[in-house]
């Protein structure tokens, strides 16, 4: 089953991400989590730095390696 943002319960959006058949809910978590803070550094600085969305998630370095295609589409779609 694909899944798109709408499921992720991240936001009213309905752009496909194209590799959400392989998310588990482990992933969603840490995806919304990230996605958040992806927010918050584009609205203060129009950056983002991945690092420092992975240490405010507290995610490792193998599952944030794991995720970040799914938010560097995210990021792609909140600057267009």
């Amino acid at each position: 089953m694909n899944r798109n943002i709408i499921s992720l319960g991240i936001y009213g959006e309905s752009t496909f991400l194209p590799y959400a058949n392989k998310i588990n809910k482990v992933q969603e978590f840490r995806i919304r989590c990230c996605c958040l803070m992806i927010d918050k550094m584009l609205e203060e600085k129009g950056i983002v730095y991945f690092s420092k969305a992975r240490e405010a998630c507290a995610t490792e370095s193998k599952n944030f390696k794991e995720i970040r295609p799914y938010l560097t589409d995210y990021i792609i779609q909140k600057t267009e």
